[in-house]
């Protein structure tokens, strides 16, 4: 009776992905692929969570062809988006006009026509594996006439954002190819939130950073040519793992590296459908064991990735290991205690970002100001946007100065419950800090 009832629905199943497939292949546009795979994804997820609320877990059973149907249609998706997935994002797709105008760019223009040409946008375009593959096709052509001094550095290599795309670890290995070429200027990468790339990214990267300086070589006849390090990497959003985390932290041990962004890593959860959005854990706490091998990293971002109290205890142990001197903690859950475990880093760092950990409040503010009542105290910037700070806690900073001759920018949001006169009594005291 069952497979009577689901018989019609399987066909029915087969057809939305047949209108589907078809709609991308008749627009050949990997962007709206995905779209519509994240329609189709949210739709059946609240069908099917409806359907389970109303009939209170009693569900699928043979009384009810409706409740089965969804159940079915969600199943059905979970199997198909995968390879749905990885076929509006390959080699059929031709590539996008904005990416033809950077290819053209990259591999023929010989100076620079519309001035510095800084930012050509390559972020969120939804760049999928072949696309990522002639970037990096294009990008070493660029390396082999710039070293000939045919063409000028661009400003959108040097820092190369493809921050939101949907390429893999198979899309982004030619453009880390290139960078591999003695003559690159890359020295910023920008990979996050493209939600499949992994830990075999990771590996990579971690490979790159460890050549030595050597490596990058400058022209004799040309004395403007020459190859820059990579230095600065943003790879939050995506799903690398304590593994590949462990191996670039690693690599930052080689040479100086200026920065390393980690907002929002999650690690992939295979049973949920999303093919855009990261669902599951953090996986940097699992992964701090390893931050204090990066001794020569200065800069390391790890905003909203659930850091609680004990992890950042570990944290503060190991960055007092490395040449950290700013740490962004941004949207943690981070409270009075662990502001108390950031206090040894009040003489080494320089730039510490609290904002949006509400738990802080005036407990934690008060915490900070002694601690800033350190004469070996080295901070000089210092953001409380949105740690529900009132004026108690206010009032504990301000008294910080004016003994306190290094903070010069003490920043909290329009929300804090701090009278105006206090307010205008930080600005003056951090702002006579600048001279």
């Amino acid at each position: 009776k069952l497979l009577f009832w689901l018989r019609p629905e399987l066909d029915w199943t087969l057809r939305l992905f047949l209108v589907w497939a078809t709609l991308i292949l008749i627009s050949s546009n990997a962007l709206l692929g995905c779209i519509l795979l994240q329609l189709i994804a949210n739709f059946l997820f609240w069908m099917c969570l409806s359907d389970l609320i109303r009939s209170r877990g009693y569900f699928l059973t043979y009384s009810s062809p409706r409740k089965a149907r969804w159940y079915l249609l969600l199943v059905s998706y979970l199997i198909l988006w995968k390879p749905g997935f990885y076929f509006a994002t390959f080699s059929y797709f031709k590539p996008s006009n904005e990416l033809k105008k950077i290819l053209d760019e990259l591999q023929f223009e010989e100076k620079t026509t519309f001035g510095e040409w800084d930012r050509r946008p390559m972020q969120a375009l939804f760049f999928g594996n072949s696309d990522a593959e002639l970037l990096g096709d294009a990008l070493m052509v660029h390396f082999d006439r710039y070293e000939r001094n045919e063409t000028v550095a661009f400003g959108y290599v040097k820092t190369l954002n493809l921050i939101g795309n949907i390429f893999d670890d198979q899309g982004i290995e030619s453009v880390i190819q290139a960078l591999d070429h003695p003559y690159s200027y890359t020295d910023s990468l920008l990979i996050g939130r493209n939600n499949h790339i992994g830990d075999k990214t990771a590996v990579h990267l971690a490979n790159l950073i460890k050549t030595r300086k050597n490596h990058k070589e400058k022209s004799e006849v040309y004395p403007d040519v020459a190859g820059q390090e990579l230095t600065w990497l943003e790879i939050g959003g995506t799903s690398v793992t304590k593994n590949g985390l462990s191996e670039l932290y690693h690599s930052m041990g080689f040479r100086p590296f200026s920065h390393l962004g980690l907002e929002y890593t999650r690690g992939r959860n295979p049973f949920l459908f999303s093919p855009l959005v990261s669902f599951g854990t953090s996986t940097i706490p699992r992964s701090l064991e390893f931050l204090h091998d990066a001794r020569y990293l200065q800069e390391l971002t790890l905003t909203g990735n659930s850091l609680d109290d004990d992890d950042i205890s570990f944290l503060a142990e190991e960055v007092v290991q490395t040449n950290i001197t700013k740490l962004t903690l941004f949207n943690n859950k981070i409270s009075p205690s662990g502001v108390e475990h950031l206090v040894p880093l009040v003489t080494q760092l320089t730039e510490l970002a609290l904002g949006m950990n509400r738990k802080i409040g005036d407990k934690g503010a008060i915490v900070l100001a002694e601690a800033l009542k350190n004469p070996n105290a080295t901070l000089q910037t210092l953001f409380l946007s949105n740690c529900n700070i009132g004026q108690q806690g206010a009032e504990a900073l301000l008294s910080v100065f004016p003994g306190n001759t290094h903070l010069k920018f003490l920043v909290f949001s329009n929300k804090e419950k701090i009278d105006k006169e206090t307010m205008e009594a930080l600005e003056k005291a951090t702002r006579a800090n600048w001279s």
